[in-house]
């Protein structure tokens, strides 16, 4: 086991997949919720009742991990998703205030004390700090502005640490079509699914990034892509 891997958000879809994919190469887990976990996988080390957006409710349950002296890897698939109406220019827009604390703030709490910890431990650890967007982030989609405006200040957060921390720190971010979760469900609930991306095929995808060693910055994007959808 080279890596202690702590999934966020253990209780949906996507967190679970990870944690079966990150079984499967035999890695030490650690499942975070903010609920109780239905179907509990044996072996992962599950840690519920834990509020994010808390930073004390965060430090306390890091804190509760005892002795960070290895490689980590927070794998943080949460975030709040939100379709609303806006422009498609780049002028100010209003931006949801519970989308931005889901996206942001839950994943700087977590970082944060994650950082502080091996730090006070003084070994030569190397934190992976692994974050999740939408391939359309890098356009002025005008339905889901408020979502790729804080995905973005995400991509800015990891890059800041990387830059701080230096070797200490590596940063992947992991760009995805539409993934069939329970969430996706409920707010398109009349959707075409034909061509939405299954969680195990974004763990495949990414799994070998998650776990290596290559410094620095890294994004990969997963796609199902419709066969009649111009690239451009």
């Amino acid at each position: 086991m080279e890596k202690l891997c702590i999934v966020t958000g253990a209780n949906g879809s996507l967190g679970r997949a990870y944690l079966e994919g990150l079984q499967e190469s035999r890695e030490e887990c650690i499942g975070v919720s903010r609920s109780t976990v239905a179907n509990p996988l044996p072996g992962v080390r599950y840690i519920e009742g834990v509020d994010l957006l808390s930073l004390l409710d965060t430090e306390c349950m890091v804190r509760s991990l005892g002795p960070l002296d290895q490689d980590i890897a927070l794998v943080h698939p949460v975030g709040k998703f939100l379709f609303e109406w806006g422009t498609s220019g780049g002028g100010d827009i209003n931006i949801d205030p519970d989308v931005y604390h889901s996206n942001v703030d839950t994943f700087q709490n977590i970082a944060e004390s994650l950082l502080r910890m091996t730090a006070e431990s003084r070994a030569a650890v190397q934190v992976t700090l692994c974050g999740f967007g939408s391939v359309s982030d890098g356009y002025a989609v005008p339905y889901w502005r408020s979502y790729s405006v804080s995905k973005n200040a995400l991509r800015s957060y990891i890059r800041s640490k990387i830059a701080e921390h230096g070797r200490a720190v590596r940063g992947l971010f992991v760009n995805v079509s539409t993934v069939d979760t329970g969430n996706e469900n409920l707010l398109r609930p009349h959707a075409d699914k034909r061509y939405w991306l299954q969680p195990i095929e974004v763990v495949r995808a990414s799994l070998a990034a998650l776990l290596g060693k290559e410094e620095g910055w890294r994004e990969i994007s997963v796609i199902c892509r419709k066969p009649d959808v111009d690239p451009h």
